[in-house]
């Protein structure tokens, strides 16, 4: 079951990325203040080392998409738009794995390795998901001696008689 909710996860924030990135599919909705059509504000981005045309922005996401009217939390994302707009195909999402992970320098970093085609024809999209900064930090209102690998593990001693 924990396999099944990580990967739910992972698809999860991808996906709302995605859907912030891609333009409507639709002319006649009118977006509303909650919808995340609006497009992104993307400036440069901040950091040592990075690709000149790295790019950033955040994007506000439900905390809980059962109720999208509901709290909002910000995802950092950042880009390296297509090398060549004409032959573009569409978003490269650069995963950072985890837990904890971020990919919002791997446009710049790990893109570099990826073959000329593909950065020619495909954005490469880093994010740092929820609870890795810059994002929302996550508070699942624990207290930090709670958070001890000793506190949330059960300890098995084993019995007087017993080995």
């Amino acid at each position: 079951m924990p396999s099944i909710t990580r990967n739910l996860a992972l698809t999860a924030v991808p996906a709302a990325v995605l859907v912030a990135l891609l333009p409507p599919l639709t002319a006649d909705a009118a977006p509303t203040p909650t919808d995340n059509t609006r497009p992104l504000t993307w400036s440069a981005c901040e950091g040592a080392g990075l690709d000149p045309r790295q790019q950033c922005a955040t994007l506000r996401v439900p905390l809980d998409h059962a109720e999208p009217e509901g709290e909002q939390i910000s995802l950092a994302l950042s880009r390296i738009p297509a090398k060549d707009d004409r032959a573009r195909r569409g978003a490269l999402f650069l995963i950072p794995g985890g837990p904890g992970g971020s990919s919002l320098g791997d446009p710049s970093g790990k893109g570099r390795k990826l073959p000329q085609e593909v950065r020619d024809q495909y954005d490469l999209i880093g994010f740092a998901p929820r609870g890795v900064a810059p994002s929302t930090a996550v508070d699942c209102a624990l207290e930090p001696g709670d958070l001890a690998l000793t506190k949330l593990r059960p300890c098995t001693r084993p019995s007087a008689g017993g080995p």
